[in-house]
């Protein structure tokens, strides 16, 4: 299992510094969707007591106001056992990654944290937090069977587009 958390909370404290740093007047609104671009990569699962810990990648392409790809490191805590179907049980994921979106007529890169939970039945409700590039946090809201994820939120772009 990759080491996620101590990371993701040191990632998250920085994010905090940098965000805390620009000017709430510039912005973008952004809204749209993103999809997995292809199964995960080489989930490994750990029974532990009654639940599940699920590390696993995951390449996803995003569409809307940004559009480009996000590669996402997952730990899912599962509220039941390894090898049920998404959505069957609770879930809490902390993952760490990297987006590269268009923004305009620019390409905008760095690292994310999203924080989720999965409710029984399939919906999900998170954050994305973007730093360096773009900075912000994206609500995200969707579900299992639809198989997207929508994203809304308002983002600052440092130097401005």
């Amino acid at each position: 299992m990759r080491p996620i958390l101590p990371c993701v909370l040191g990632f998250l404290f920085t994010l905090g510094t940098a965000a805390s740093a620009q000017p709430a007047s510039s912005g973008l609104e952004a809204s749209g969707t993103f999809k997995p671009a292809g199964p995960p990569d080489q989930p490994e699962r750990v029974q532990v007591g009654d639940s599940c810990v699920v590390d696993l990648g995951q390449r996803y392409t995003v569409d809307g106001t940004l559009a480009g790809t996000m590669q996402i490191d997952f730990r899912i805590f599962v509220a039941g056992p390894c090898g049920a179907p998404p959505g069957t049980y609770e879930e809490h994921w902390i993952a760490r990654g990297r987006y590269s979106v268009h923004v305009g007529e620019s390409t905008r890169e760095g690292p994310l944290v999203y924080l989720a939970d999965g409710k029984a039945g399939g919906h999900v409700e998170g954050r994305i937090t973007l730093a360096e590039e773009l900075r912000g946090t994206l609500e995200v809201q969707g579900s299992f069977s639809e198989g997207v994820m929508h994203y809304r939120g308002r983002l600052t772009v440092p130097g401005g587009d």
